[in-house]
């Protein structure tokens, strides 16, 4: 349940984080939420799967996914046992 929790509180602070100052029409929120989730992906697929380092890899998609390199590390390593 906790796991739950912390992956909602990420998404709706980063969700925040991105839509401060904007103005966004529906089409706009609906392409900005795809795109989040895609770059949480990695993140998603960690939790789904009941990661044991699920912290890690959500702290490094969030704060070098943005490289593609880390993005493509956290994706790698949401899959690994």
């Amino acid at each position: 349940m906790n796991k739950i929790l912390i992956m909602i509180l990420i998404i709706v602070v980063t969700i925040a984080l991105f839509s401060v100052g904007f103005q966004l029409n529906i089409l706009e929120s609906i392409i900005w939420l795809l795109l989040l989730t895609f770059y949480m992906l990695p993140s998603i697929i960690a939790w789904k799967r009941q990661h044991s380092l699920l912290a890690a890899i959500v702290l490094t998609n969030i704060f070098f996914g943005i490289t593609i390199v880390g993005w493509v590390i956290s994706l790698i390593w949401s899959f690994k046992d």
